[in-house]
Formats: structure tokens, sequence, C-alpha cells
């Protein structure tokens, strides 16, 4: 049934492996019930982008109806992630003298404005989060870190931004995908790990440093918070087929075969007292299928040297690149993503960060509904989006105001508060 539901919210989540969507009802205390998924396998798409508009379309018209026919709705709006291997983030101050002695909002949204910053034609701003207020009242040097400025008394609104643009060209082709399949309209789009983590994250875990990363098959992302501020996020070109590939390379083996090993028998470690043992792989042999026997401690060994440089990477991009300590991040590494379903990844995550690593899991005090979407990591970005999107609290804009054009959308800036 069609529904202009104010409180029906939806999500799509293009993958490199898979295409995912789900809806859900907003509750009166701002919980949400799932009502309806569908899962589609993702064409068109390498490394999180679209390159073939019409196999991505496919995907997505099976996947949006797939959930439509298991909730009864039929939805016109969406949230989407998206993975753009251009994404470029920066970190901006913005300031006010008030003109009166008590913060109101057109203050906060001149703040806002002021901490905008050009981007060139190619490239739009998706999200302008403000990671910080701050107010200063005798002592104009003297700032002060406030959860809401609105109305408190101050001579000056200092704010701190947390700015992100992609490619044009991303945008539109997920716009045009979503609109070609089913004649909806995406409204807003964020990053994977900064979508997961409203759904994974508490305030506490943020208040005391973490890092969470969302490891999908053709990209990972990453957002890191400190003393409850996004401090910042990224995207690398490494996931869960970079281990597929590994395999395929080490055993000979055609690309599906190999993911259907890593996903069977995947491992990252074993124990010292685990005996070896023999794993059948069936693989085509001059048109004829025939059934081979690898060595699972072989295999452990290929996934294990995968995950090594996966991991190592990730902890330059994310210490290294951003000059984060460890020691600031004492809630530690939290683990999401389709990827991150590997046995034994927490643990030799650990040895790699040297910090505490855990596996993230859904706020069940916010999200209520089907069991096997809940538990499954490769859902929590769509879970997210879903959160993103609340009237109240998570990423719910301050301003938003979207221009659609001929082929895709010219988004303006989306104020956030975390």
């Amino acid at each position: 049934m069609a529904t202009n539901n104010n409180n029906l919210l939806a999500s799509i989540d293009i993958g490199t492996k898979n295409t995912r969507v789900l809806f859900a009802m907003l509750e009166d205390d701002n919980t949400i019930q799932i009502e309806g998924y569908g899962k589609s396998i993702s064409k068109g798409v390498r490394e999180g982008r679209i390159v073939n508009i019409n196999e991505v379309t496919a995907s997505i018209e099976d996947a949006i109806n797939q959930a439509q026919k298991r909730s009864g709705y039929t939805i016109m709006t969406l949230n989407s992630s998206i993975s753009d291997l251009h994404l470029t983030i920066n970190n901006r101050k913005g300031e006010r003298v008030l003109q009166d002695e008590f913060v109101s909002q057109k203050d906060i949204d001149f703040a806002v404005n002021s901490a905008a910053i050009p981007v060139p034609t190619n490239k739009q701003i998706i999200n302008t989060i403000v990671t910080r207020y701050s107010i200063a009242n005798q002592d104009i040097n003297q700032f002060e870190k406030v959860q809401n400025p609105l109305n408190m008394q101050a001579r000056v609104l200092e704010v701190k931004t947390h700015n992100i643009s992609v490619s044009t060209s991303a945008i539109n082709l997920i716009i045009e995908g979503v609109r070609r399949s089913n004649k909806a309209e995406v409204k807003d789009f964020f990053i994977e790990s900064m979508a997961c983590s409203e759904a994974i994250l508490t305030d506490d875990l943020k208040e005391r440093g973490v890092v969470i990363i969302n490891i999908g098959a053709g990209v990972t992302s990453y957002t890191i918070f400190i003393d409850g501020e996004l401090i910042n996020s990224g995207i690398v070109a490494i996931g869960g087929n970079n281990i597929t590939e590994d395999i395929c390379e080490a055993f000979g083996l055609e690309f599906d075969v190999a993911d259907e090993l890593k996903m069977s028998y995947g491992k990252v470690e074993s124990s010292i007292s685990e005996s070896d043992k023999l794993i059948p792989v069936n693989v085509k042999i001059q048109g004829k299928l025939n059934t081979q026997y690898l060595s699972s401690k072989d295999l452990y060994e290929v996934i294990s040297g995968s995950c090594k440089s996966i991991l190592e990477e990730l902890k330059f991009n994310i210490f290294e690149n951003n000059s984060i300590k460890s020691n600031r991040i004492k809630s530690g590494v939290v683990l999401t993503g389709g990827s991150s379903e590997l046995f034994e990844l927490e643990g030799f995550s650990r040895k790699i960060f040297h910090l505490p690593v855990k596996k993230g899991l859904i706020n069940r005090n916010i999200v209520k509904g089907d069991e096997k979407i809940i538990t499954n990591s490769e859902f929590s970005t769509s879970i997210g989006l879903l959160l993103c999107k609340r009237d109240e609290g998570g990423l719910e804009p301050i301003e938003a105001s979207i221009k659609r054009e001929k082929f895709g959308s010219k988004m303006k800036d989306l104020f956030k508060k975390f």
C-alpha cells in the first residue's frame, strides 16, 4: 500500500557485493521498528562506485521490491550510503559576535555558514556536521564548550564543523539509479561508518574516544570520535574482496569459488593445537565439475596474511595520517560491516591496533525488528541510515535544502548535530 506517513523511514546501501534496503516505522518514543527488508546482488558496482547504471538499477529495483512486499508499504524517499574514494574532509571553525546577549537560531546559522568552504564544480558537500559549540562571555578569548547554545547568554559563539564533500557524479549516479528503479528520491547521503555510528556507538564510547570501522567488500570506511567530538572520517579502497583475491591467487580458484570458501570456512588464525583438515572445493576442469581438497591451515594462513595487510593499512590511515595517538582512543576500535564477520577477526585486530577491539552491536534500546537483520553486521549501515533522519537527535539536520537538477541533485549544506 502507498503511504505518505511521515513516520515511515527507508534506507538504501548500495555496496560492492550486495544492495540492501530497509523500511522502518518511527515510534512515538523515538525508537524505530524495522518493517521490511530487501537484499540483492549488486551488479554494475566496483569498489563501492556505480560503473553501469542499467545493471545497478536492476539491483536497486529488486531490493526495493522485496522490502515493499515484506512491509506492505511503497516508499517515495530514502537515505543512501555513499562510498566515494574521492571523498574530501575539512574541519573548520565559524564564529558569530552577538548583537544581543542571548544566542538565537539566527546566530547559530550565521556561525555555521561562516564555516562553509568553497568546493570545486565537480564536488558537492553532503554533510556539514557541527561537532562542537562553544561560547565566550566577559573574556572573548576564553571559550566554554556547550551542548546547545540556543538562548544561552554569550558575547561570542564559536562552532566547529566537519565538512564532507564527494564527487557530483557519484551522487548523481545513485539518484538516477533509484529514480529509474522505483521513481523514488534520495533525501540525504552519509558515508557508511558515520551511519553505523548512529546505530552502534553510545555517547560514553564517543566521550572516551573510539574508532568505528565499517569493512565492506570493496571499500572500508572509518570515523573517529574523541572527547565526544567527531574528529575525522575516511574511505579506503580495501575490503573483503582483497581477501578473496588472495585466496584466488594462492589456490588458482575462480572468484566466486574463493568467496564461498572464505564465507564458509574463513578464519583469521587457528590455534596451535588445532588439527589440519581437508576442505572440499568444487572446481570446473575442462567444463566438468571436480572436487579438490585444500588444507584448512593453508587457507587460514592466506586469510591471516591478507587481513594483516588490510588492518595495517587501516592503522596507518587512521592513526598516522590523522596524527591520532592511541592513548586517546580509550574505548578502542569497533568493527562492523559484512566483511567483519570473519571468525577470530577481533582478536587478530587487537594485535595490530594494540587497542581493545570488539564487534559492533546494534543498540537494542533504539532499534526493534527482525533478529536476522539486527544481528547481521552487513545491515548495520542500512539501520544507521534510518536513524540519521529521526525527528530528534542523531544526525537530524538543523537546515536542509535539496535542489533537483536534470540528471541528479545539487545539494546545499546540510547542517547536522551529533
